[in-house]
């Protein structure tokens, strides 16, 4: 008679108990490492050590102040963050941070969600709307004026605006000057410094109103620290490098640095 197929495989006998130790072994520990979350990794890779109950006490304790005065658990916050992304993505936000980012530097999908998040945080904790008050620039979210403005006239808080020319730019179109935001009630005052030449604004009858712009950004900046202003970002350019090629920019042609600050 033949052998009888059942079908079953034959116990394997040569595999030494050792190996199956080494084999269990690696099987808990990639549960265990599978359980982990995130932030424990972290802190294990980093060399530290975490109390996660520590940490979900401390979550559950934190409160956060939205605008118009109401108070939010951490997850209640992150819930309301997601929600309003959301909300960015239905109503046409997101569609159209995308394309000012296209025209600007390109998009970046990882970089349109930071945006998107940031702006959503400005609006929840603000009031700060998007593209209108909040806007991308360069790859970084921006406050405009008009944003500022708005904060203020929320927070009940008067204030007055006065310059101050320090550089008068009749001959070489380059300007320079002072704005001064004095607030009323606390008679307390910021000021804040603005240049504009050739090198970085395209229309050169612009040049001394984008100084004058750029200086009460920088003004507003400081009486009401929400963020960094569009108007003051473009401020980063060395000056004096820009006033050693200003006539050579003079005779070649402006050259547009950042163009659409001419639109906000």
């Amino acid at each position: 008679m033949g052998e009888r197929l059942t079908g079953k495989k034959p116990l394997e006998t040569g595999k030494s108990e050792e190996a199956k130790e080494v084999v269990e072994q690696a099987k808990k520990d990639a549960i265990e490492t599978a359980e982990k979350s995130e932030i424990e990794r972290l802190a294990s890779q980093l060399g530290m050590d975490i109390n996660m109950e520590a940490l979900r006490q401390a979550q559950k304790e934190i409160q956060i102040t939205l605008h118009g005065g109401a108070k939010v658990s951490l997850e209640q916050y992150e819930a309301l963050l997601i929600n309003k992304m959301y909300e960015y993505l239905r109503l046409g936000v997101m569609w159209k941070t995308k394309e000012m980012m296209k025209k600007q530097t390109g998009i970046d999908e990882s970089l349109v969600k930071w945006v998107l998040k940031e702006m959503a945080e400005k609006e929840l904790k603000f009031g700060l709307r998007p593209i209108e008050h909040v806007i991308p620039l360069t790859g970084d979210v921006y406050i405009t004026i008009e944003g500022r403005r708005f904060y203020a006239r929320q927070q009940g808080i008067d204030f007055s605006v006065r310059y101050e020319m320090i550089k008068d730019g009749s001959k070489d179109s380059i300007w320079e000057f002072k704005c001064t935001v004095h607030l009323i009630k606390s008679g307390v005052e910021y000021e804040g410094y603005g240049k504009a030449s050739p090198a970085n604004v395209f229309r050169k009858d612009y040049i001394p109103d984008m100084a004058r712009k750029r200086a009460l950004a920088h003004a507003l900046e400081l009486a009401f620290p929400l963020g960094v202003s569009a108007e003051d970002a473009d401020m980063i350019m060395d000056f004096r490098v820009a006033e050693e090629t200003a006539a050579e920019v003079k005779g070649n042609g402006a050259k547009e640095l950042v163009s659409n600050l001419d639109e906000i």
